[in-house]
C-alpha cells in the first residue's frame, strides 16, 4: 500500500484512493508520528524520527487515539490520521482562507491548528473563560469592514460569546448574556428555562456586519458585527400577552444566515421547528415543522434555494426542505440494507459547493456519512468510530474532512472525487 506523502500541506495527500480502507494496526500499515497522530505507510527511519521529535509538538496529544484501529471507512473517503485531544470535541471550524483549524473543546479551551504544513503544529491555545464547554465556533469574515483580521467569535456554556484575536491569542471583546439587563424576564411560550443560559450556536452574516446567536432560555439574540451591540431580541410572546409574536418554544441549537438574502436567517432547536427571521422584524416570518435539532445541524444550500436538517430522533433523521415554500423535498434514506440502522444527529451541513452533505452523529451508531445530493444516496461513510460524533467540518476545497465528538480524537479524512464505489449502505 502507498505510504501518504504530505507533500500539499497539512490534511492533504497525492496519493490516489480507488478502494475502501479499513485501518489496520498490523504489520507496518500504520506508523505513529511526532505530531500525535498515526497515519499510513512509514517506515522504521520515520517511526524513530517522530518519536525523537515528539516533545515539540507534545501538546497535540498522545501518539495514539483511541479506538481509532477499528474505523470502518468506505466511498470516497480515506483515512488519513487521529489526533488524541484532552476532553471532548464539542465544535470544528476551518479559517476562511482554511490556514487554520479551530477546535473547541469540552474543557473550554479552543486549539488552534495550523492546516499548512505536514508537522500538524498546534499554534496556540485559547484559554477557558471559566472552564465550560466551548459549544460553537464562528469566524468573521475579513474585508475593509473591519480594521481588526482574522477574528474567532465562539460561544460557551457559561453564557459568554468572546471575539478572539486567533492569531496572537488576544481577547478582544467579551458578551456576557447572562448579565443583560433584562435576564431575569426571559420568558417565552414554551418551557421557561431554568438557571442561567448557555449560548449553543452563534453565527456570522457573510459580510461581518450581524450575528446572532442562540441558546438555552429561547431568545434568538441579533447584534452588530462591528459594535457587538446588540440589535434586538427576539423570541416568542408568553400566551395570552400582545403583541403575540412567533418564535421558539425550546432551547435552540443551531443558526444560519441567507446566502444571498442578507436579512434572512434560519434557527432550530428541540421545539421541532426551523424558524424563519428577518432582521427588520420583531418576529419570526415564517416557520417549517418537523425537525428535532439537538446541534448545529441545519444549513443552506449555496444558492439558498433549500434547507437541509439533521434530526435526532430514530427515523427520518436527514431531510431537505424548499427554502421558498417551506416544503418538504425529500427524506434522504440513512440506510436501504436495514431501516432499523439510524444515527441520530448532530452535525448537518452542506459541503461550500452544495456537493456532498455531511451528516454525523451518534446513539446505536457513532458514525459520519457523506451524501451525494444528485444521487441521493451516500458516497463515503466513516463508521466503527468509538464515541458519539459532535462536529464534523469539511474545508472550503472540499477535498478534507474532519471529525471530533466523545472519543476526545480529531478524526481526519480525505476525499477522493475519483474514488466513487457502489456500496451496500
Amino acid at each position: 500500500m502507498a505510504a501518504l506523502t504530505p507533500s500539499r500541506g497539512l490534511f492533504s495527500s497525492s496519493t490516489s484512493l480507488n478502494t475502501p480502507y479499513t485501518p489496520s494496526l498490523a504489520g507496518s500499515s500504520l506508523a505513529l508520528n511526532d505530531a500525535g497522530y498515526f497515519a499510513l505507510g512509514g517506515s522504521r527511519d520515520r517511526l524513530a524520527a517522530a518519536v525523537a521529535r515528539k516533545k515539540k509538538f507534545g501538546s497535540l496529544g498522545s501518539l495514539t487515539a483511541p479506538g481509532t484501529r477499528d474505523l470502518n471507512v468506505v466511498g470516497q473517503l480515506r483515512f488519513r490520521c487521529s489526533i488524541r485531544q484532552d476532553s471532548e470535541v464539542f465544535c470544528l471550524k476551518f479559517s476562511p482562507t482554511n490556514n487554520v483549524l479551530a477546535v473547541g473543546l469540552g474543557d473550554g479551551t479552543i486549539q488552534i491548528i495550523s492546516t499548512q504544513t505536514a508537522d500538524y503544529p498546534l499554534l496556540r491555545v485559547l484559554p477557558s473563560p471559566e472552564n465550560l464547554p466551548c459549544t460553537t465556533l464562528c469566524f468573521r469574515a475579513n474585508g475593509e469592514n473591519f480594521k481588526t483580521q482574522n477574528v474567532l467569535v465562539a460561544g460557551y456554556a457559561s453564557g459568554q460569546i468572546i471575539h478572539w484575536h486567533y492569531t496572537s491569542g488576544q481577547k478582544l471583546h467579551t458578551i456576557d448574556e447572562n448579565s443583560e439587563p433584562d435576564v431575569e424576564s426571559d420568558t417565552s411560550a414554551g418551557t421557561t428555562p431554568t438557571g442561567p443560559r448557555t449560548v449553543n450556536t452563534v453565527t456570522y452574516r457573510h459580510d461581518g456586519l450581524m450575528f446572532v446567536s442562540g441558546g438555552s432560555d429561547l431568545c434568538v439574540r441579533l447584534y452588530d458585527g462591528q459594535t457587538h451591540q446588540r440589535l434586538q431580541k427576539l423570541s416568542a410572546t408568553p400566551i395570552g400577552q400582545p403583541p403575540l409574536l412567533a418564535g421558539h418554544s425550546s432551547r435552540i441549537f443551531a443558526a444560519k444566515f441567507h446566502p444571498t438574502m442578507q436579512n434572512l436567517f434560519i434557527t432550530s432547536g428541540w421545539d421541532n421547528t426551523i424558524q424563519i427571521w428577518d432582521t427588520r422584524q420583531r418576529t419570526s416570518v415564517r416557520c417549517i415543522y418537523g425537525p428535532h435539532i439537538c446541534g448545529e445541524s441545519i444549513d443552506f444550500s449555496k444558492l439558498g434555494d433549500t434547507i437541509v436538517s439533521g434530526s435526532y430522533r430514530k427515523a427520518d433523521v436527514l431531510q431537505v426542505w424548499d427554502f421558498a415554500s417551506g416544503a418538504l423535498v425529500e427524506t434522504l434514506p440513512w440506510s436501504i440494507a436495514d431501516e432499523k440502522r439510524v444515527t441520530s444527529l448532530y452535525s448537518t451541513y452542506y459541503s461550500p459547493s452544495s456537493k456532498y452533505i455531511v451528516a454525523g452523529g451518534g446513539g446505536l451508531n457513532n458514525e459520519v456519512r457523506m451524501f451525494s445530493p444528485t444521487l441521493k444516496r451516500p458516497v463515503a461513510m466513516v463508521q466503527s468510530l468509538p464515541g458519539c460524533v459532535y462536529t464534523t467540518v469539511m474545508n472550503a476545497a472540499e477535498d478534507t474532512l474532519v471529525i471530533g465528538g466523545g472519543d476526545k480524537a480529531l478524526h481526519v479524512c480525505e476525499v477522493d472525487v475519483n474514488g466513487l464505489t457502489d456500496f451496500v449502505y
